[in-house]
């Protein structure tokens, strides 16, 4: 997987990646603590955000905010090649107070209008502004690279807003079959995250058998449901913990029972124990 180039800093993240082979098993469903901007550059397949999936071509932007779970589906016969922007959420607050820049990402419902294709956009303007950072950031120096990216970023990010508010009052796409009932599992999750709840307990509310609940699930967000709900608690916890509370007691009030369970599985994800994200760990 060969990085054209990558910046990293503690509230933003660059990578421009080509895949000559892709593999599948390269792209399992994850999610961040921070936004994404998705430019994907070549290849076929489609991206699946939270339950509902998106068929992708060239010039598309793809929308991930904090939490969002989304992973891939790409051919392997064909290149693969994208931009991904990771920011903060805060990034912009001193420059755009009233956040009109991340309203696309914040400003609608999770797993819902993630999808920007060229023509809903000046899709010369996001050309020349992506397609700018990925050539001229190659050569560009660290500092370089971050002043680049927030030059160009910003355009696109207002571009996104315009067209976002324009089509805010549009009713949501109808959803069928499997994405239905995932997307129904998805808000119920979400809606009881910190309460306690297993399959036989899912499938009794759906009304249905929990294997064909889990299998509904994993044909279109790629994990089990059991995969989500963890990822989904690891996250909010995360956030907790970095805006300060005790690891104890963020483990609890994102819902896990166990701490041990809790303190292995956030090592595992995030590479770092709970107590070292505590920003009190982090002061110079």
């Amino acid at each position: 997987m060969p990085a054209f180039f990558r910046y990293i800093s503690s509230d933003l993240y660059i990578h421009h990646l080509r895949d000559e082979s892709p593999q599948q098993k390269d792209f399992p469903m994850h999610a961040h603590t921070s936004h994404e901007l998705y430019y994907f550059i070549a290849g076929r397949g489609s991206y699946s955000v939270e339950a509902n999936t998106y068929h992708l071509y060239p010039g598309c932007i793809l929308l991930m905010r904090a939490g969002e779970t989304h992973h891939p589906h790409i051919r392997h016969d064909i290149p693969y090649e994208r931009l991904t922007i990771n920011f903060h959420p805060g990034l912009f607050k001193s420059i755009d107070p009233q956040g009109r820049l991340t309203a696309a990402f914040v400003d609608r419902p999770s797993g819902q209008r993630n999808l920007y294709k060229p023509d809903d956009l000046n899709k010369e303007l996001v050309h020349a502004c992506l397609n700018t950072l990925a050539l001229q950031g190659r050569a560009a120096g660290e500092e370089q690279k971050r002043m680049l990216t927030i030059s160009r970023l910003c355009p696109v990010l207002f571009e996104i807003y315009q067209c976002f508010s324009a089509e805010i009052n549009r009713p949501l796409p109808q959803r069928s079959g499997a994405e239905d009932i995932a997307g129904q599992l998805v808000q119920y999750i979400n809606s009881h995250l910190c309460e306690e709840f297993t399959l036989d307990t899912l499938a009794e509310h759906f009304f249905t058998s929990k294997i064909h609940l889990n299998n509904q699930f994993k044909q279109v967000t790629g994990s089990t449901i059991w995969e989500y709900t963890i990822i989904k608690r690891l996250l909010l916890a995360r956030q907790y913990i970095q805006d300060g509370m005790p690891a104890g007691e963020a483990a609890a009030a994102s819902g896990w029972k166990d701490y041990s369970s809790f303190y292995r599985s956030y090592k595992a994800r995030f590479k770092v124990s709970p107590a070292a994200d505590h920003p009190r760990k982090n002061r110079i």
